[in-house]
């Protein structure tokens, strides 16, 4: 029987893009890592959606019109400018911050909003694990009721999808696909962080409210999943729970970043040869995910969750240490070649970075691999009539990987079946286009693309310079070679 030439077969259709065909999308986090990288997909992939509204606000004298401007005129974007430049205008900053009332939406705004989205993805957060708790309760918690309140005022929300993370239940060593219960009352929360802060004794008194938690991030965030249920919400909302987010894996641009937050700080600093030791085990998962696989989830469980209500909240695992397991040797092992491949010009000192789990050898590695070498190095650019800088760079360094100690020494098990299921529920061309299956994911390729991508969207390097960077390299390891003592004791005292 003839088909005709103009029947669409089952390979061809897109149930995720017919979905949001029209629709209206409100975005908290935008300007964020993961926001970024969800707008330009949406562009990319649902060309025929009507608007993308997003949340910015007010920041170092750039008003919200401004910052979306640069957002969009990143490398990131390129593609879209190339191809379908008209597509940015369907892109519109709504004037807000998270911490003010109402998110501090005009009238005018609001009335826009409530006209036309129908679904809303908050991904804004604040994602330092140092931060106060004052200030990660006002942004993780009451930031997300306020997005909750918002969304009771769309007639036409279709879902809401929360971004949170899979650490915020780090109490755990298994953690399942459910909301846990809250490690203290969300309204008793902010209540007693508002009456310490009142006093000034809200920072003297956070290690023990975090109780077994160890950052205000997680803590937060353990909290923020809560309110939905606290809240009764009669809106359908899913989770999503990624792990330690990194740089992208095939789109748009293989390799790319841009924040030095998390792990990208850290190959940034291993990079350069700056970080030579650190508290971690080995042998423990490095649960590392790339960002657009977490924002072809986020776009398919916002299709799933307005397409197929249920009486509970879903939550989604985003996580690789199920499916392509990863230890942090390896990471090393498998990173630290591309690293001398594609050097930056930045290199300080040969990069070889060592993990230790022996608390005091690591101190003792800090004082004669970090400390004497920035002493010496600063007080030469003293003589000099420079300003010293390299002691207080690993100042700020240690203190950044002590927050990041509690999760190098240990790992955990995240259950995915929600997520697993969702992914054999795509149909035609959605299991391409929003797949999020990582079976395929190769770690070595990946993680050349990864160190391309550090060399030139965190470095800002342009590749004629690396035959220079290599020439630098060269000069480091015959530095280095003078100290290959050291070195040998190092590697016989690593796990």
């Amino acid at each position: 029987m003839s088909t005709g030439p103009f029947l669409v077969t089952s390979e061809q259709t897109s149930p995720i893009t017919d979905f949001y065909r029209g629709r209206s999308l409100f975005i908290t986090g935008g300007s964020g890592f993961v926001g970024k990288v969800l707008v330009e997909k949406f562009l990319r992939s649902c060309p025929d959606i009507e608007t993308i509204f997003i949340l910015i606000r007010h920041k170092k004298g750039n008003n919200p019109a401004q910052r979306l401007e640069a957002i969009l005129n990143s490398k990131l974007f390129e593609s879209v400018h190339e191809t379908s430049p008209e597509l940015l205008r369907k892109i519109v900053a709504i004037d807000g911050d998270m911490t003010l009332p109402g998110l501090g939406v005009s009238p005018s705004d609001l009335d826009t909003l409530k006209e036309k989205v129908s679904v809303v993805f908050h991904c804004a957060a604040a994602v330092r694990f140092q931060e106060p708790l004052k200030i990660s309760v006002d942004m993780n918690v009451l930031g997300t009721k306020k997005v909750i309140e918002l969304c009771k005022k769309m007639p036409h929300l279709k879902a809401l999808v929360h971004v949170s993370t899979a650490y915020c239940n780090c109490n755990r060593e298994v953690i399942e696909e459910k909301i846990y219960p809250s490690p203290l009352e969300v309204q008793k929360l902010v209540n007693i962080t508002s009456f310490l802060e009142e006093f000034k004794l809200l920072e003297k008194l956070t290690p023990r409210l975090l109780n077994g938690w160890p950052n205000t991030y997680t803590f937060t965030k353990a909290a923020a999943e809560n309110l939905f249920q606290e809240e009764s919400v009669d809106f359908p909302v899913a989770i999503v729970r990624p792990s330690i987010v990194i740089a992208t894996w095939k789109e748009t641009l293989p390799g790319w970043t841009e924040t030095f937050n998390g792990p990208n700080g850290l190959n940034a600093a291993a990079a350069t040869g700056l970080l030579q030791t650190m508290l971690c085990d080995s042998t423990k998962i490095a649960d590392l995910i790339p960002v657009d696989v977490v924002v072809n989830l986020m776009i398919a469980v916002g299709w799933r969750t307005a397409t197929h209500r249920t009486s509970t909240i879903k939550v989604y695992h985003c996580t690789s240490g199920q499916d392509k397991k990863l230890t942090w040797g390896q990471l090393i092992t498998l990173m630290f070649p591309y690293a001398l491949v594609y050097p930056t010009s930045h290199v300080i000192r040969h990069p070889q970075l060592k993990f230790t789990t022996n608390r005091l050898w690591n101190a003792i590695c800090k004082l004669y691999q970090h400390y004497i070498p920035a002493y010496l190095y600063d007080l030469f650019l003293r003589l000099q009539g420079e300003k010293p800088k390299l002691v207080g760079l690993y100042t700020r360094l240690h203190r950044a990987i002590n927050t990041l100690e509690f999760f190098s020494l240990r790992e955990w098990t995240f259950l995915n079946e929600n997520t697993k299921r969702l992914s054999l529920e795509l149909s035609g061309r959605d299991i391409e286009t929003f797949s999020f299956d990582i079976s395929d994911l190769e770690w070595s390729t990946y993680f050349e693309n990864y160190a391309k991508g550090v060399r030139t969207f965190l470095f800002k390097e342009d590749w004629s310079t690396l035959p220079a960077a290599k020439v630098r390299l060269r000069r480091s390891l015959r530095s280095t070679r003078k100290t290959n003592l050291w070195s040998r004791m190092s590697e016989q005292n690593t796990s």
